[in-house]
This record gives C-alpha cells, sequence and structure tokens, in this order.
C-alpha cells in the first residue's frame, strides 16, 4: 500500500512560529528553500526545517534533500543573517560585524537573498568601523544586488541602510574620498573583481569609488580611465572634477588642479563641494584661505563625512602649526581626539605625537 500523504511530510517552524507542514522541501541553497508548489523561505526566516529523506521507496516530490543539506544552512546561516536582517530593519549597525564578517568569503562572489543581507551588513559595519576603504566593496556587490532585485523581501531595510543617491549611486555617507593608503591597496582588487561582475551597464558610482581609491592607493595616473564612460550631466560632472583634481594633487600638478576647482566650486552639490574644500585645502599654501577651505568641512558636514571632516581637523591643524599658532592647532587637535578617535586621521595624529625611538 502506498503511504498516505503525511508519511513523507515535511515541516518547516518559522520565526515567527508559524507553521508549515504536509508539504515537502524540493531543494535548498544558500539563499534559502523551495517548497513543492514553488514557495521560496530565506534562512533568516526559519526556526527549523525537518525532511523525511530519503522518502519512503523514493517515493513524493524532494526525495533527494537531505537533513544534513539543512541543517548545515541553518546552523552556519540561519542566525546570523536572522541577526543582520533585525538589525538592518531597525537601523541598527552596532553588531553588524560579528554576524557578516564570518559570511564574508562564502557570498564574496554571489549574488541572492542572503548576499543581500550579508553585503549590506558588511557595508553598514565597516562604515561604523571607520574602516571606509574595505567598506568600497560591499557597497558595490549590495548596490548591485538592488540593481538585481535581491533586495525584495525586506520591507525596504537595505534599500534605508545603503541610502543611495540615485542620480550618481553613492551612499549617502560614504563619499569617494579616501585617506588610507595601505588599506586602499588592499580593497583595489577586491574592487575590481565585484566590478568585473556587476550587472551591465556599470553604474557611475563603480567608476567613482574605483577612481577614489586608485588616488590613496599610489595610482592617481590611473584615476581618469576609470572615469572615462561617466555620463556628462548636472549629477555627475562635479564628481568628476573633483576627483580629477584629486588625481592630479597626487601628481603634484597642483595648479592644474587649483584652476579646475575654483571656477566651479560654487557651483557644485554640497557633498561634492565638501571634497573640493578639502582638496583647495591641501593643495595651496595660501594663509589663511586654504585653512578656511578646510574648516569649511566640519562646518557643514561634521555628522554626515566623519572621516572626511576628521582629516580637514587634521591637516589644517597641521599648517596652523607650520605657521606658529600653536593654540589654534592644539584646539582642534583635541577636536579631533575627542570627537573622531576612530578615524584614520585621528590614529595618525597619534602616531605623529608618538616619541621617536
Amino acid at each position: 500500500m502506498a503511504p498516505c500523504r503525511s508519511a513523507w511530510a515535511d515541516r518547516v517552524i518559522l520565526r515567527n512560529l508559524d507553521i508549515i507542514s504536509d508539504t515537502a522541501i524540493t531543494s535548498v541553497d544558500d539563499d534559502g528553500l523551495k517548497l513543492a508548489g514553488g514557495r521560496f523561505i530565506g534562512w533568516d526566516e526559519v526556526e527549523r526545517a525537518t525532511t523525511i529523506s530519503p522518502r519512503p521507496s523514493g517515493e513524493g516530490p524532494g526525495a533527494r534533500v537531505a537533513q544534513e543539506q539543512i541543517d548545515e544552512r541553518l546552523k552556519t546561516l540561519g542566525e546570523p543573517l536572522y541577526r543582520i536582517r533585525a538589525r538592518l530593519k531597525v537601523g541598527d549597525s552596532t553588531g553588524l560585524l560579528k554576524f557578516a564578517e564570518p559570511l564574508a568569503d562564502r557570498f564574496s562572489a554571489s549574488q541572492g537573498r542572503s548576499a543581500a543581507l550579508v553585503h549590506t551588513a558588511l557595508y553598514r559595519g565597516l562604515v561604523e568601523a571607520g574602516r571606509y576603504e574595505e567598506a568600497v566593496a560591499p557597497l558595490l556587490a549590495a548596490s548591485d544586488g538592488v540593481a538585481r532585485g535581491f533586495a525584495k523581501g525586506f520591507d525596504g531595510a537595505i534599500e534605508r541602510a545603503l541610502e543611495l543617491d540615485p542620480a550618481t549611486g553613492l551612499a549617502a555617507d560614504l563619499p569617494p574620498l579616501f585617506f588610507d593608503k595601505e588599506a586602499a591597496q588592499k580593497s583595489l582588487p577586491i574592487a575590481f573583481e565585484v566590478i568585473r561582475q556587476m550587472k551591465a551597464p556599470l553604474p557611475a558610482s563603480a567608476r567613482l569609488y574605483y577612481a577614489g581609491l586608485l588616488i590613496v592607493a599610489g595610482q592617481p595616473e590611473k584615476a581618469p580611465g576609470a572615469l572615462n564612460g561617466l555620463p556628462w550631466n548636472d549629477a555627475l560632472t562635479p564628481w568628476r572634477e573633483v576627483l580629477l583634481a584629486g588625481g592630479e594633487i597626487a601628481t603634484k600638478e597642483s595648479e592644474r588642479a587649483i584652476g579646475r576647482l575654483l571656477p566651479r566650486v560654487a557651483g557644485f552639490p554640497p557633498p561634492a563641494r565638501a571634497l573640493a574644500y578639502y582638496y583647495l585645502g591641501t593643495a595651496q599654501d595660501d594663509p589663511p584661505r586654504d585653512v578656511l577651505w578646510l574648516l569649511h568641512i566640519p562646518a557643514a558636514h561634521a555628522t554626515t563625512y566623519p572621516h572626511v571632516t576628521a582629516m580637514a581637523i587634521y591637516q589644517a591643524s597641521e599648517k596652523l602649526a607650520e605657521r606658529g599658532d600653536a593654540a589654534a592647532a592644539q584646539s582642534l587637535r583635541q577636536e579631533l581626539r575627542t570627537q573622531y578617535p576612530a578615524t584614520h586621521a585621528a590614529k595618525r595624529l597619534s602616531h605623529d605625537s608618538e616619541p621617536e625611538a
């Protein structure tokens, strides 16, 4: 006698305590499990799942799904993906790296529901930790996941976490200006591999971020090539000009960079203007105007771009110290230590203050 349907029915218990029974798990992968009839459930939603496999006499759908396949993914993916989704849903970046970094290698070259969560969590966690150069690759991977439709089903949590500008694709709190040369050098090949796999046509943000990494990584001469292909429009042209100027400053063509930025900076949108102020302040030795360019940034972007603000304060303090204004320099350095302790600029200041061996 053939077994009744319940003899081979699988059972799935969701984290919201819904129970799905009298069905069959037909396949599993790193994104989740698929049930007979086509329903898909992500691992971040599954509390427990059991399957009758192999089924009696090989009967019933999904006979090839082994319990071990389910258990391994629930153990390694279920809990961290659930924690990531919960934090992204409420906009809490605290502790995201603890759950995302162990999964980074597993999802580094993949796209899908789980990868969208991991890439977004890596990006948010790395920005929270002040590791801006490292944040580029997961940001681009996450934005690519959005473009491919993998962010659906999270009630907008991924889009809110990325906060991408629709005109440029840049994230609201990660402008393409970086300062840690070693971190940028390590991040370049990782970002390149992500870019290589992105959905065509390549988004503008990929070119902008890659050019920014090239400049600080010691390859500024390659930045113009990375920017080739950017559309000429009101949203992207200011960023092109700013990054071209950054490359020129890095290749000792400061006068050319100043000539590029000075006539245009007033018309730039505020985010691009902040970067232009930084380059104008560092490219010139023109007291007091160069320091004023730099101090425009903490006045307008202190919370939006903390790592840029911190480096602007550091550079301004260095200029003031060189000119003999020790009190003003010390005041800025104290602000840097207390307000931006996790930034590359604060670490650079601490290194400068260490006595020589």
